[in-house]
C-alpha cells in the first residue's frame, strides 16, 4: 500500500508497556494515538487502547497473600494505594456480622474499659451479684481490675483492626474462632466463682452479670453461626474460591 511506512513490532510493544505503567487511561490513549500495530497499520484510538488492555492482562503479577504465593495475569483486579475506594473504613463481614462485631462489640469492650476508671469498687463488688463489698479496694483487687480493664481495650482496638483492615475471610474466620473459645473461658471462670446457685438465679443479675454471662453467650452464639455459614460468606470469599481453583 502507498504511503504506509512499515515499523518495527518492538517499537509497538515499548508503545503498549508505557501505557500499562502508572499512566491514566487518558495519557494512555494519548500514547497509542495513530499508534501502527505491528502490521504496520495505523489503528484508531479505542482499538489501540483495547491493545494495551489486552498487554495488561498478559503481564504477570507476583502477589502473596495468607493463601500463598502467586503469579496473578489479570492487573484489573490491582488497585493503586491512592485509590479512594480502598481507603474507605468497611469490612468483609455480611451485614449482620458486621453491625454485631465490627461496631456493637467493640464499643461494648471500650465500655468495658472504662468502668474500672468510673467506679472501681463497684466494678469490683459487681463481679459476683448478691455478695456484700469491702469497704476499701485492696492494692491487688485494684491491680487485677485495672489489668482486666487494659484487656477489654487491647480487645476493642484489635477487634477494629482485624475487621477493618483484612479482606481475607479465612483472617476472619480464625479470628472469630479464637474469640468463641475465649468467650467458652469466660462463662467457665464466671460460673466457678458465681457458683451454680447464683449463676441460674437469672433474676437476681446485675448489669455486670449480664455482661459477662448474657453479652459474651450472645456473641458466642453468634460467631458460631458465621463460622457454620448461617449469615453466608465473607465478601470476597467465592472469588478467593475460584482463583484457587
Amino acid at each position: 500500500m502507498m504511503g504506509i511506512t512499515k515499523q518495527p513490532k518492538i517499537a509497538t510493544q515499548s508503545i503498549v508497556m508505557r501505557g500499562v505503567g502508572n499512566s491514566t487511561s487518558e495519557e494512555a490513549e494519548k500514547q497509542v494515538k495513530n499508534c501502527p500495530n505491528p502490521d504496520g497499520i495505523m489503528m484508531e484510538p479505542q482499538a489501540a487502547l483495547r491493545e494495551v488492555e489486552k498487554a495488561r492482562s498478559a503481564v504477570p503479577v507476583f502477589v502473596i497473600s495468607s493463601y500463598g504465593a502467586s503469579f496473578e495475569s489479570n492487573l484489573s483486579n490491582l488497585k493503586p494505594r491512592n485509590d479512594p475506594s480502598s481507603l474507605k473504613m468497611s469490612t468483609i463481614f455480611p451485614t449482620w456480622p458486621h453491625i454485631l462485631f465490627a461496631v456493637i462489640e467493640p464499643i461494648t469492650l471500650i465500655g468495658g474499659w472504662a468502668l474500672p476508671f468510673w467506679d472501681l469498687k463497684a466494678f469490683i463488688t459487681d463481679q459476683i451479684p448478691g455478695l456484700a463489698g469491702p469497704e476499701s479496694v485492696h492494692p491487688t483487687s485494684a491491680a487485677l481490675a485495672f489489668q482486666l480493664a487494659n484487656l477489654y481495650g487491647l480487645l476493642s482496638i484489635l477487634g477494629i483492626g482485624v475487621c477493618y483492615s483484612t479482606t481475607e475471610p479465612r483472617v476472619l474466620r480464625n479470628y472469630l474462632y479464637a474469640l468463641a473459645i475465649a468467650d467458652v473461658g469466660h462463662i467457665y471462670v464466671t460460673y466457678r466463682c458465681m457458683g451454680h446457685d447464683r449463676f441460674v438465679d437469672v433474676i437476681n443479675w446485675n448489669v455486670l452479670t449480664w455482661g459477662n454471662i448474657g453479652i459474651t453467650g450472645f456473641l458466642m452464639i453468634n460467631r458460631i453461626a458465621y463460622l457454620a455459614g448461617l449469615f453466608g460468606d465473607a465478601k470476597g470469599a467465592a472469588n478467593k474460591i475460584e482463583k484457587r481453583v
